[in-house]
């Protein structure tokens, strides 16, 4: 390797650490790209956003936006090109809400999607946020593996849980240091929401 191939980000001491954080919403998780556009255009530099922040962290809709982002490198105009399908196809809700009986008592509907949600462990199946994941990342593609993140030295957290069993997970693109509890496992991803 040559020199010339080496980037080096240098953080002054008093400057502090830059986080971007974006919460869920389902399809609506959306909202967020739109002001992320607005930051870029007023820095006015031909940087993408995303360097600018030093950690990523974000829940359901919103993680898949900091994935995007910092995983895959992707322009925010990209992430919303991309997000609105994606959206549809990885929160369509369970067959439940198709019944027309169901869907004409607002009450029954609220107390049917909570049940189904809770047995089937998940709002929304979880075949359908795996196949979009899978249409997006790719089939080979792990947190873990060198992207656009460890390019500019950014850590990303997507935290996760099931509905059964409600400890929280943290997947991120780091490994923390220290002793593990004992009582710390792997969680596979079609576990977790």
């Amino acid at each position: 390797m040559a020199l010339r191939d080496v980037t080096v980000k240098i953080k002054p001491d008093t400057a502090g650490v830059n986080v971007l954080t974006i919460d869920g919403g389902g399809i609506k998780g959306a909202i967020p790209l739109p002001f992320l556009q607005i930051l870029q255009d007023r820095i006015g530099l031909q940087i993408p956003v995303q360097d600018y922040f030093d950690v990523g962290f974000g829940t359901s809709s919103g993680g898949l936006i900091i994935l995007a982002l910092f995983i895959n490198g992707w322009p925010v105009d990209d992430c919303a090109n991309v997000f609105e399908s994606f959206a549809r196809r990885a929160f369509k809700p369970r067959w439940i809400s198709h019944i027309p009986i169901v869907s004409r008592i607002p009450i029954l509907s609220h107390i049917l999607w909570f049940l189904v949600s809770y047995w089937a462990d998940g709002l929304y199946p979880a075949h359908n946020l795996e196949g979009a994941l899978k249409g997006v990342f790719g089939n080979d593609m792990s947190i873990l593996d060198y992207s656009y993140a460890t390019a500019i030295g950014a850590k990303v957290g997507i935290p996760v849980t099931t509905v059964l069993g409600t400890d929280p997970c943290l997947f991120t693109n780091y490994n923390g240091a220290g002793p593990r509890p004992q009582d710390c496992g792997t969680l596979k991803p079609e576990l977790a929401t």
